[in-house]
C-alpha cells in the first residue's frame, strides 16, 4: 500500500472570517482525498473576540464535526499555513506553502519580506486567490517564481439556486411585494468595500424607484462595525436621509448558517459589489452559483470568474502608489464610476430564469492545485 501524504495545516476554524471558511472548505476537500493523511493546527485568532458562539461559521453539523475531529500530526511531509498574520517562514526540511491575499497591497511592517528567500531556498510557495492580488503581492516584492494564484471557489451544497415557489415564499416572508427589486450586499463598510458608494447609489435611484429595496448583512460580531450606524451617517453626509430610504433598507442583524445566506442570494434579484479593492469577493461567487445577477466593478479581482453576460460590470479609474486620506500608503485601488453605478440601479429588474453560470473551480479543483503545489517538487 502507498503511504499517504502527511499534510499538516495551521490555521482558523470554527468562525465565518472569510480566511476561516476558505481553510475549512479546503480542509473537507482534503479531508475526502484518500492520498492524504491531515492533520490540523489552531493559530490565534486576529480578534479575541472572535469564537463559534460569536461568529460562528454557519456549515452543517456534519461538516463541522470533521473539521473539529481534526488533531495535529506528530510528523508531517508539508505544511500550509492560511491564516493572519501572514508567517514566511518556513520548516526546515519540510514542504512550506503559505496563504496570502491582499486588497491594496501589503502592510510592509507587519511582514518579514526577507523570509521569502529562505521561503524560496526551501523550496516552498505562496498561494493567492486572484491576478488581482498577485499582482500587489509582485509589486510589494514578493518573487514571482515561488508565487501561484488559486482560485476560490462555492461549494454547491450550500450555495445553489432554489426554486421560483420557495423564493416567492421567502420574500413574502421576508416581507417584499412581487414587483419589488432586491438589491444584496453582505459585505463589511470597509472604504475598500464600496458599501458607502451602494448605499448613496442606492437612495439616488429610490427617488425615482419606488421598488427599489436593499438588504444589508450587520458584520459587527466579526469585525466590530455596526452597519446601521454607517447608514445614518452616509445618508446624512449626504444629504439623502429620509423615513422613506430608511424603510426600503433591511437590515440582517444576526448570525447566518450558510444555507440561510444562500436563501438570501436567491431572493435577491442583483448582488451589487462595487468595490474598490478586493483580494477575491467570495460572495460574488457564492451569488453567481445561486444563478443572481451581480453588479461588481470592472477590472478587479472579479474579473477572474465574472463574465458581462447576466452580470453588470461598473467601469472605474486605477489609482497607483496612492495615499488615502488617513495618509495609509497602498499598491493600487480602483475607484468605481459612481455615475454608472447609478444607471445600472436604475434599469435592474428582477432576476429571470438563467443558464448556469460557466464552471467555476469547486474547492476539490483548488485544493487538487495546492495539493500538487506542496507533493511536487
Amino acid at each position: 500500500m502507498v503511504p499517504k501524504l502527511r499534510l499538516q495545516v495551521e490555521g482558523w476554524r470554527g468562525i465565518s472570517h472569510s480566511y476561516a471558511l476558505v481553510n475549512q472548505f479546503q480542509l473537507l476537500a482534503w479531508a475526502s482525498d484518500p492520498t492524504i493523511e491531515l492533520g490540523h493546527v489552531d493559530t490565534p485568532y486576529f480578534f479575541e473576540s472572535w469564537g463559534k458562539h460569536k461568529n460562528p461559521a454557519g456549515l452543517t453539523e456534519k461538516d463541522q464535526a470533521i473539521i473539529d475531529d481534526l488533531k495535529p500530526l506528530p510528523d508531517f511531509d508539508a505544511l500550509f499555513r492560511i491564516h493572519s498574520p501572514f508567517n514566511l517562514t518556513p520548516v526546515p526540511g519540510k514542504r512550506t506553502g503559505i496563504f496570502m491575499v491582499t486588497e491594496f497591497g501589503l502592510d510592509v511592517t507587519t511582514v518579514n519580506l526577507q523570509a521569502t528567500a529562505a521561503l524560496r531556498d526551501q523550496g516552498g510557495f505562496i498561494a493567492t486567490p486572484s491576478r488581482w492580488s498577485q499582482e500587489r503581492l509582485l509589486a510589494n516584492g514578493i518573487p514571482g517564481d515561488i508565487l501561484h494564484v488559486v482560485p476560490h471557489s462555492a461549494d454547491v451544497s450550500y450555495f445553489h439556486p432554489l426554486s421560483p415557489d420557495i423564493i416567492a415564499q421567502q420574500r413574502k416572508a421576508l416581507g417584499f411585494n412581487d414587483n419589488d427589486v432586491i438589491l444584496l450586499n453582505v459585505g463589511t463598510q470597509h472604504w475598500a468595500k464600496g458599501m458607502d458608494l451602494l448605499i448613496r447609489a442606492f437612495a439616488i435611484a429610490r427617488q425615482s424607484r419606488k421598488n427599489l429595496r436593499l438588504i444589508l448583512k450587520d458584520q459587527r460580531n466579526t469585525y466590530t462595525l455596526n452597519t446601521e450606524e454607517f447608514i445614518y451617517q452616509t445618508l446624512r453626509e449626504s444629504k439623502l436621509l429620509s423615513d422613506d430610504l430608511i424603510n426600503a433598507i433591511t437590515m440582517i442583524p444576526m448570525n447566518l448558517s450558510l444555507h440561510e445566506l444562500n436563501a438570501l442570494y436567491n431572493v435577491s434579484d442583483a448582488y451589487v459589489s462595487p468595490y474598490r479593492a478586493e483580494g477575491y469577493n467570495l460572495p460574488v461567487h457564492e451569488a453567481q452559483q445561486c444563478h443572481t445577477p451581480v453588479i461588481v466593478t470592472q477590472e478587479g479581482a472579479t474579473k477572474d470568474f465574472v463574465l458581462p453576460e447576466h452580470n453588470h460590470l461598473i467601469e472605474g479609474q486605477l489609482h497607483t502608489n496612492a495615499r488615502l486620506k488617513d495618509e495609509i500608503p497602498v499598491n493600487a485601488y480602483i475607484e468605481p464610476r459612481f455615475d454608472q453605478l447609478c444607471e445600472v440601479l436604475q434599469i435592474v429588474g428582477q432576476k429571470s430564469t438563467r443558464p448556469s453560470q460557466p464552471a467555476l473551480s469547486t474547492w476539490q479543483d483548488c485544493s487538487k492545485m495546492l495539493r500538487d503545489l506542496m507533493f511536487t517538487k
